[in-house]
């Protein structure tokens, strides 16, 4: 390529008018048409610049110049699209063509110490030399100028000169290559011992974008990674390395070694998109990074080197410490090329949505690994199976029903019998007793004939109209024996509340007009012993009838005053006054009880008192005789006497019943048959006891809304909490009595109540559906520590084999038998004593079918009433990933297989590679969890919501310009698996037994755990260490309305301040009462952020003041030791609790994560306007980070 410069005079002109002016590319082309920035966000889009070098330029150091440009090129954008040299000298459309020219004096400059750069038309700039190590000095001095945005001066001549100077001119240390060695990083104020955000997490924001800096070598040491993963440099066991002072940034810490002489133009190309991939996802480097012979110990070597073999072998490098260390890459010209075009693909992509097959494909290979080394259950059988010779061993272990289809292909495999499979026996119970109502009658049958009036007051646990009917019975049969009688029946279930709303309210409705003030006493509750109950109790079995009470009647709510009087005979007694202070009316009245072991099981535990069924009646106008001498009178009084109590008897409720039979024979069956298993069985690699324990219970009760809020009357609610919670207190005592690891779980645990079940018994039913155990065998082989590193890969045409050297130490018969049951398993493997070999297709970035672009995106529209289902979750899904900011893939599974969705929304660029890696350095990321607990169901819609607006807004684009945000919609799919089960007998319970993963366990604390327990655990961790978010938010949820437990104390006494809402909105911040702490100031400042963004929401302001004050009347005023103090602010917060401070990313990784916050919501279980609201206060959330991390406005 020889196109002449015009004359040397012009030159000569040219050279001394861009003397001033540094030797960049930006000097003769605007930055923005080399980085266009599309969306304005301060970083290039992508890299609108080709590089063409002619097929004649083989020489090394000219292709160590064009590597460090294009990866110089890469490292300044957020995305690009490969391949950056091409092999064509045609220029793009829209950007520009940079032609590598070698030529000879004749059409040069005539110093053979000079370079020129000029434009050949407006897109289309030449670099030329005669000389090719002037040629690889100009192309270095390109790759580490500036690239400013807005040069002093620009030439006006339309070429540049660039002359060579030697090393001694420059104080700036010298490489190997004899370059002045520089570094190149983003830093935030334009100094190289700058910093990003981290520092001050929202005194930077919003932060302007950071600047590439070219300074000196770096001088601060920086570990290297002390392995090589072949699979995957782009981690900590790769080429990158992170300065434990700015965690977020990665150093490139590659050096790409050549051959000093020269390389094919095809190689050349092939490792141009290497180096680029590289430099895309670095935010430091040091330049130079390519070369041309020998290269520094103190970096990662990438050595590549042409040789005559015609396989690919790509192998790790390591030796003494003060050795080369890294991975080399040998082969044949073009089949080298193509290795590295594959492996760029294979090791150079990030975790991520276009990783899939990748991932796929070295999941693959770990599952190889495991197998060869024993690493896991499979493998362990692998090895048994392998040695295995039945003339010598014991029989092979039982199997479960699911470890069937695999090990029955690999007994195929070697001719081994299939082991015997054990299949775990359900085991079923069914129980049927007399109702409640029947028994309660039965009181009456011993009753004698009489006369006179007689007050009857009865308790019972069942709906009104039944108690109407009740009352009906009483009086018909006391009637036929001879007496009148008033006959009260209350709700044994909470009766005080019964009693305010049955019994007084009627009383004063009459008079409401003349009521202007009620005043109710209570007496403490003080049992004998220890009790579960607090001593407010029969305040809360009031709850909220005071307030109803003063709707119906038209007062205040002031206007009625709840007082503690110790000295009451009674327990309660309510008295109504005028306006002048007179008493209108007197009533009082005291709760039917009963006192049980809150766990038969636990022999020194609490008891617990709740209310119970019975009948009192008593003489009110005596008349004759009540029973004759000689009748038996069996607790009615003096035979023959007229006496004030004729009759004062309990019997159990049927869900007392029911619990009766639940703790004195299905919980011992329960433990018999775990400590059968637990003597018989291996538990090693076991989740949990109990794939399902159902518990039916069908009962007639009240469900009954009662125009206070979410509030309710019912019992079955109730019932299956105690069910859950009881099982769980019960399990804890199980494992702590049998020395339990704490990997062992109960089960997942589903309570089915019904509360509607016509003229039947009541009845309940237990089904133990026991979990099959993975029995792991002797492998009679022993892996030791040592992990199944990949050292080697060998590329063909068509696939790649991995290889495994030093294996495991096993005879030949044995290795043979192991690759047999390896091809059953479908893996293509061999290998011999000194290597193990496996082949793999190369993986294949497909067009991913979840992405349909003819998805009606907007219909049908997002329901804002009530939760979405699993099933629509996943149809929202498919319409955001339409979305050009969204990134929408599966970023984890649950236990049970389903999927676990991340939500990205970026603006990376127009470019077809992006770094997340470089994006959540350039700008800071938010990670928003939804849905951790199944039954807190209002989050997943507002992270939906959320990601529509950002989408499709204008608000949305001006905060991707500064912010990446992240969301999980829904972490835990089998949680909600469960939930949709129980919704259609419970639609608006609480439901907490859904509230965990499939084998009913929290898994929170597996987050930040080398191994997690449970796959739902790794999604989030996996976005966490892709990411590195500034701040996270995880939404949660409380109950709605009132959280009872009868047999657990009234109000739930692992959970006291969730009794009732204390608001409808709050936030747990870490950090927030410690004054010490860096980052206490950081928290308090987040919380008057979010406290100012919620005032403006007058909903949920208005909620949370009306909680607030339910909450300060029924439970902090009355008993302030059980119950903390509401707040009175728009957005309440609280420290983080005990509990939870490990499992608090902030906590654990502050130099990463400056916040992890929690977002509560009364969203247990709610629809309508409550399920918006809840909605709204997490969008609210959610949009005040955001705008404050940007700087956008709504």
């Amino acid at each position: 390529m020889a196109t002449s410069v015009s004359s040397n005079t012009q030159r000569r002109k040219a050279g001394r008018s861009a003397s001033s002016v540094a030797f960049d590319l930006t000097a003769l082309v605007d930055r923005r048409r080399i980085f266009p920035d599309a969306n304005r966000d301060g970083y290039g889009d992508h890299v609108a610049l080709r590089i063409f070098v002619p097929e004649e330029i083989t020489s090394a150091s000219i292709w160590a110049g064009v590597l460090h440009l294009a990866a110089r090129l890469c490292f300044e954008v957020t995305s690009f699209t490969p391949p950056l040299l091409v092999n064509r000298p045609k220029p793009p459309s829209d950007g520009v063509l940079l032609s590598i020219d070698e030529c000879s004096l004749i059409d040069c400059p005539d110093d053979p110490q000079a370079a020129v750069l000029f434009h050949e038309g407006d897109n289309h700039l030449i670099l030329r030399s005669a000389s090719s190590e002037t040629l690889a000095d100009a192309l270095h001095a390109l790759a580490t100028a500036s690239l400013r945005e807005k040069p002093s001066r620009r030439s006006s001549e339309r070429l540049f000169f660039f002359r060579r100077r030697s090393n001694a001119a420059s104080n700036i240390p010298s490489s190997e290559m004899g370059y002045p060695a520089v570094s190149i990083a983003y830093r935030s104020d334009g100094r190289m011992d700058g910093s990003a955000f981290i520092e001050s997490p929202l005194d930077a924001f919003p932060m302007k974008p950071l600047r590439t800096v070219v300074g000196s070598a770096f001088v601060n040491p920086i570990d290297l990674p002390s392995d090589i993963d072949l699979l995957d440099v782009t981690r900590d066991r790769g080429v990158f390395a992170a300065d434990p002072r700015r965690p977020r940034f990665r150093r490139l810490v590659a050096a790409v070694r050549i051959d000093p002489e020269a390389i094919s133009p095809e190689l050349g190309r092939a490792l141009a998109d290497a180096v680029c991939r590289m430099a895309l996802i670095a935010t430091e480097m040091s330049m130079p990074f390519v070369f041309a012979g020998h290269a520094p110990k103190d970096r990662i070597l990438l050595d590549i080197r042409e040789t005559n073999e015609p396989v690919v072998e790509i192998r790790r490098i390591s030796g003494p410490q003060d050795a080369l260390h890294g991975i080399r890459i040998s082969g044949r010209s073009p089949e080298l090329a193509k290795a590295i075009r594959e492996w760029t693909q294979l090791a150079l992509v990030e975790d991520g949505p276009e990783a899939a097959e990748v991932h796929r494909f070295r999941n693959r290979v770990r599952q190889f690994g495991d197998l060869l080394f024993a690493g896991d259950v499979r493998g362990r059988w692998a090895h048994a199976l392998a040695g295995f010779h039945a003339e010598e061993k014991a029989p092979l272990p039982p199997i479960a029903p699911e470890q069937k289809p695999w090990i029955e292909k690999a007994c195929t495999a070697v001719g081994v019998p299939l082991p015997v499979v054990r299949h775990p026996k359900t085991i079923h119970r069914r129980t049927r007793w007399l109702s409640e109502s029947y028994r309660l009658l039965s009181l009456l049958h011993s009753f004698p004939e009489g006369g006179g009036k007689l007050r009857v007051t009865a308790q019972i646990s069942k709906p009104q109209m039944e108690r109407k009917a009740m009352a009906q019975r009483i009086a018909y049969i006391l009637g036929k024996l001879g007496y009148e009688a008033d006959i009260e029946v209350l709700n044994a279930y909470k009766p005080g509340l019964s009693w305010l709303l049955d019994a007084v309210l009627p009383k004063l409705l009459p008079i409401r007009e003349q009521v202007a003030a009620i005043r109710i006493e209570y007496r403490p509750f003080e049992p004998d012993g220890k009790a579960l109950e607090t001593r407010s109790r029969w305040v809360q079995e009031l709850f909220p009838g005071p307030d109803r009470m003063a709707e119906v009647l038209d007062l205040p709510v002031e206007r009625i005053r709840m007082v503690e009087n110790p000295h009451l005979t009674e327990i309660y007694r309510l008295t109504a006054w005028s306006g002048d202070e007179k008493p209108l009316a007197v009533e009082s009245f005291s709760p039917r009880t009963t006192s049980m072991p809150h766990l038969a099981a636990m022999k020194d535990g609490p008891w617990i008192h709740p209310a119970t069924a019975g009948m009192r009646i008593e003489v009110v106008q005596p008349g004759k005789t009540i029973a004759p001498a000689d009748q038996p009178t069996s607790g009615i009084g003096e035979a023959g006497t007229a006496c004030r109590v004729l009759l004062d008897k309990s019997c159990p409720t049927d869900r007392e019943w029911f619990w009766q039979v639940f703790q004195e024979e299905w919980l011992p069956l329960m433990e018999a048959e775990m400590v059968r298993r637990l003597k018989q069985e291996p538990f090693e690699e076991a989740l949990a006891f109990w794939e399902d324990i159902r518990i039916d219970v069908a009962i007639e009760e009240t469900d009954e809304r009662l125009g206070i809020g979410e509030e309710r009357i019912c019992p079955m609610e109730a019932l299956h909490e105690d069910i859950y919670f009881g099982l769980l207190d019960w399990f804890a005592s199980f494992a702590v009595r049998h020395g339990l690891p704490e990997t062992l779980q109960l089960g997942r645990i589903v309570p089915r109540v019904v509360s509607r079940i016509g003229e039947s018994d009541p009845s309940a039913g237990l089904h133990l559906k026991p979990m099959a155990w993975p029995v792991s065998p002797d492998s009679g082989f022993d892996s030791g520590e040592r992990f199944p590193t990949v050292d080697r890969l060998r590329f063909s045409s068509d696939h790649w084999e991995i290889c495994w050297s030093n294996p495991p130490v096993m005879d030949a018969g044995k290795r043979s038998r192991l690759f047999r049951i390896a091809s059953a398993w479908g893996f293509d493997a061999d290998g011999d004593e000194t290597c193990l070999r496996l082949r793999l297709k190369p993986p294949r970035q497909k067009a991913d079918p979840f992405v349909n672009q003819s998805v009606r995106i907007d219909s049908p529209p997002l329901p804002s009433d009530r939760m979405l289902t699993a099933q629509e979750v996943g149809r929202w899904m498919r319409r955001l990933a339409a979305f050009p900011r969204l990134k929408v893939w599966p970023c984890g599974t649950s236990i049970q297989g389903r999927t676990i969705w991340a939500i990205e929304a970026v603006d990376a660029g127009c470019g077809s590679v992006w770094s997340a890696a470089k994006l959540g350095c350039l700008k800071p990321t938010l990670l928003f969890n939804a849905r951790h607990h199944a039954n807190e169901v209002s989050s997943t819609t507002a992270a939906i919501r959320m990601a529509l607006k950002t989408a499709k807004s204008a608000w949305g684009a001006s905060c991707l310009r500064a912010v990446n945000v992240v969301w999980i919609p829904l972490e835990n799919p089998d949680g909600v698996a469960t939930l949709e089960s129980l919704l259609p007998d419970a639609p608006d319970h609480k439901l907490h037994a859904a509230r965990y993963n499939a084998v009913g366990s929290e898994f929170y604390r597996d987050y930040f755990t080398e191994k997690p327990r449970f796959p739902e655990a790794a999604a989030k961790r996996r976005l966490w260490e892709r990411w590195l978010p500034i701040l996270m938010v995880d939404h949660h949820g409380f109950p709605s309305h009132e959280w009872d437990q009868p047999f657990a104390g009234i109000a739930p006494y692992r959970f006291r301040n969730f009794w009732i809402p204390i608001t409808g909105l709050y936030l747990i911040l870490p950090f927030l009462e410690e004054p010490e702490h860096p980052m206490h100031e950081t928290a308090k400042r987040l919380h008057r952020l979010l406290d100012e963004a919620m005032s403006g929401e007058s909903q949920i302001v208005e909620a949370n003041r009306c909680f607030a004050d339910r909450f300060r009347r029924y439970a902090y005023e009355p008993d302030p030791a059980a119950f903390d103090p509401p707040s009175d602010d728009a957005l309440p917060a609280v420290p983080v609790e005990s509990r939870l401070v490990e499992t608090n990313a902030a906590v654990r990784y502050p130099e990463i994560t400056a916040c992890e916050l929690i977002v509560e919501a009364a969203d247990e279980i709610v629809s309508g306007p409550a399920f918006e609201r809840c909605v709204r206060g997490h969008m609210r959330i959610e949009e005040a980070l955001m705008e404050a991390l940007s700087g956008a406005k709504s």
